[in-house]
């Protein structure tokens, strides 16, 4: 933001004295006008080809869901629809990303799984229809944003910032975070964690929408001020050791991992990540390589189970890695995703970067997105501080009762 500002003024500045020196008439003249019309042409033609490029369609049509990418889409990269039936389904998992969230229907072994995004005028429907995939194959998370959905999801979608009748801040935002409407959540949920900062739930809600929303130093100075106020929660301490590593400062890893190990329960991927920490052991697998955004000597990746196959020559656990990264292309859709291990290094890992964050989350739930890129709104920075001074305040909540997380799930 600053960066812009920045060439703003430095442009304001270059152009003051030609600017003072025109006339309307030169304004309207077809000289000008001619180039600006063409200027304006060539932007909605970008404005509507990365539209065209990102949107899809979903069909329903009795038991089958099938996914038709834009005409923009299937031309590029000859992408075809695809078609699951919801009887066959294997797994419904929640992908939850920076912009927006998404089910993710996995068919048979081996192919890429459906994503659907949540922030659909006619979710109703759409999820009604889903229930025709079995019970048992529904993640828990899929499942409760699915019931947050359909219980007010076709209200707030509707009506966008305006409260829905009887809702209130915590209700509002439990469904606009099931949507992957990350601004909305954040904004009817803020004034509740302000109100009543130690309640240990609703700051596990407000950081289960942020994380998704806030560039990595941002989300890392509100879980500072989380974990002042609750320091007894796997969750949050296992997200800050997280981000801690990403940002490659190690040592305030290292103590929060050892606080993390002193809970009754910890989670088994915190102390798997300690443990390596300690020994100062490497990862199995070379790093891949990249050099400004052209691919070097990538190998090949695979899952098998709760490992990474690299190459057909190394086998990587997926506790090996804390955190994932997709990097944002030219046409909205990710272009890359890069797995970051617990040593903060980087691996390229090539194809479609939202089906292998599905697959990701689906083999290895302690994986999370994190991103250096965001836009952070007016008055957020003012609430984390403000949060932190609550939290000086009331000296944490050293008897707040701890979020034991499934071990599995690592929190």
């Amino acid at each position: 933001m600053v960066a812009w500002l920045a060439l703003g003024a430095a442009l304001v500045a270059l152009l003051h004295g030609v600017a003072a020196r025109l006339r309307l008439s030169m304004l309207l003249s077809p000289g000008l006008l001619i180039p600006l019309g063409l200027l304006a042409l060539a932007v909605a033609a970008v404005v509507v080809l990365r539209r065209a490029y990102t949107r899809s369609e979903i069909h329903l049509e009795g038991p089958e869901l099938q996914v038709r990418p834009g005409w923009l889409t299937r031309l590029v990269k000859g992408t075809a629809p695809r078609t699951l039936r919801l009887p066959d389904a294997q797994a419904i998992r929640l992908l939850a990303t920076g912009d927006g969230a998404r089910l993710a229907f996995f068919g048979e072994e081996g192919s890429p799984p459906l994503l659907v995004t949540l922030a659909r005028i006619d979710v109703a429907a759409f999820l009604e229809a889903a229930d025709r995939a079995p019970g048992n194959v529904w993640e828990s998370r899929a499942r409760i944003a699915s019931e947050e959905l359909r219980a007010r999801g076709e209200r707030v979608l509707l009506q966008g910032a305006a409260h829905p009748p009887h809702a209130s801040g915590p209700e509002l935002a439990a469904t606009c975070r099931a949507a992957g409407l990350w601004q909305l959540a954040a904004d009817a949920l803020w004034p509740t964690v302000l109100s009543h900062p130690g309640t240990l739930k609703h700051a596990l809600d407000l950081h289960a929408g942020e994380r998704h929303r806030l560039p990595t130093v941002s989300c890392l100075a509100l879980l500072q001020a989380l974990v002042a106020l609750h320091p007894h929660s796997p969750t949050l301490l296992l997200d800050y050791a997280r981000l801690c590593v990403v940002l490659r400062n190690r040592p305030e890893a290292q103590a929060t991992l050892d606080r993390l190990v002193m809970l009754p329960d910890p989670p088994a991927v915190g102390v798997r990540w300690r443990q390596v920490l300690r020994e100062k052991r490497r990862v199995p697998a070379p790093p891949s390589k990249a050099t400004f955004g052209i691919e070097v000597a990538l190998p090949s990746h695979r899952i098998e189970g709760d490992e990474l196959v690299v190459d057909d020559r190394w086998r990587v656990g997926l506790h090996w890695f804390v955190a994932y990264r997709l990097l944002p292309g030219f046409w909205g859709l990710p272009r890359r995703l890069q797995l970051i291990d617990v040593w903060g290094a980087s691996h390229m890992v090539m194809g479609d970067p939202l089906d292998w964050a599905a697959r990701l989350e689906r083999c290895a739930p302690h994986l999370r997105e994190v991103h250096d890129e965001g836009l952070l709104w007016p008055g957020t920075a003012a609430r984390i501080r403000q949060l932190r001074r609550r939290g000086r305040g009331l000296g944490g909540d050293p008897d707040a009762e701890p979020d034991h997380a499934p071990k599995k799930a690592g929190g």
